[in-house]
């Protein structure tokens, strides 16, 4: 008997960590925290289930107690995390790939050191006509490649590529991971898992 308790107390902290740490779950309805219970019938059947703390606050959180269980929301999840890594992969590759946008770009703002140059070399030579002229041409060429610049620095944040390396080797052995390496794998991927019986399971990542 005695060692049936001791084994359902390793069990039951082992599942709360897991459930506490490598899933970070809310509810989709109110967002607050989803706290994982468990419990043992007299046979010593475990029961698990999420309570919602939406529930004890002053407005509560309508709908009726969640039907979904904590092992469904785990599953879930780490199918998530999977896929996520293999977008993040197929991203990369395609960020690898020459890009004539930014090429482009790189090319017109050279055209356009190239001419503000040769405006600046006639300055000592222009008449007031021309050096006004060249004043104004070359004010706008610079707005021109302000521009530019900003347009081209807004891709490169966008093409960013994540580094996936450090996450890939770790989910490909998720079984044999202790507790607290799946917790961190999941803390570098995941910001927060939303749940509910209408909408079912939302992973928001971070990366």
């Amino acid at each position: 008997m005695m060692n049936n308790v001791k084994s359902y107390a390793t069990f039951r902290k082992d599942r709360f960590e897991i459930l506490n740490h490598y899933v970070m779950v809310k509810c989709a309805c109110c967002g607050y925290a989803m706290h994982f219970n468990h419990c043992a019938n007299r046979k010593g059947v475990v029961y698990h289930r999420f309570i919602d703390y939406g529930k004890f606050t002053p407005n509560g959180c309508r709908p009726p107690p969640i039907q979904l269980k904590p092992r469904q929301v785990e599953v879930a999840v780490l199918k998530e995390m999977q896929k996520r890594i293999e977008q993040l992969k197929i991203a990369k590759r395609e960020d690898s790939k020459p890009d004539t946008e930014t090429e482009s770009i790189k090319t017109e703002i050279i055209r356009i050191d190239g001419e503000i140059q040769k405006l600046m070399e006639k300055l000592a030579d222009a008449d007031s006509v021309l050096f006004d002229y060249i004043q104004k041409r070359v004010s706008a060429l610079h707005e021109q490649k302000s521009e530019l610049d900003k347009k081209m620095q807004t891709m490169c944040r966008k093409r960013k590529a994540i580094d996936t390396t450090p996450l890939e080797e770790p989910m490909k052995q998720w079984d044999k991971l202790t507790v607290q390496e799946k917790h961190d794998v999941a803390a570098a991927m995941i910001d927060v898992v939303l749940i509910s019986d209408e909408t079912g399971i939302e992973v928001k990542f971070s990366i």
